[in-house]
């Protein structure tokens, strides 16, 4: 219940109007953090990109590990390296990490939309 009032009525520009301004800039300053750390992310060097993933989840964790979700769903090399890389996050982003696990599960997005079961070209 915590977690999906954090998300609000959607997490970056999908929560336009339902959150405060303030609140959406953040969202998408630690976004673009994650999204940026995760294009670095390589085998070499995960230990250094697992400690600045882990400060970006500090500031906004619901954000981020849905980044890294969508992330793992299109990259499957990637699970290896973020299994290494949770490490270092602190037991909230544990727990927030498990919620968005189990609504990616359920079938609905971290903001409350519900995801189509189907892919783009409607084959399961």
């Amino acid at each position: 219940e915590l977690y999906r009032e954090w998300g609000g009525g959607g997490l970056e520009r999908a929560g336009m109007g339902s959150k405060p301004l303030r609140q959406i800039q953040c969202e998408m300053e630690a976004g673009k953090a994650a999204r940026y750390t995760l294009k670095r992310l390589s085998k070499d060097n995960v230990r250094d990109m697992g400690r600045q993933v882990s400060k970006v989840t500090h500031s906004n964790p619901l954000v981020v590990f849905a980044t890294i979700l969508n992330q793992i769903e299109s990259y499957d090399n990637l699970i290896q390296m973020m299994v290494e890389t949770v490490r270092f996050v602190t037991p909230l982003s544990l727990d927030v990490l498990g919620y968005c696990v189990l609504s990616r599960l359920s079938g609905t997005t971290v903001g409350g939309a519900n995801r189509s079961r189907l892919k783009g070209d409607g084959i399961n």
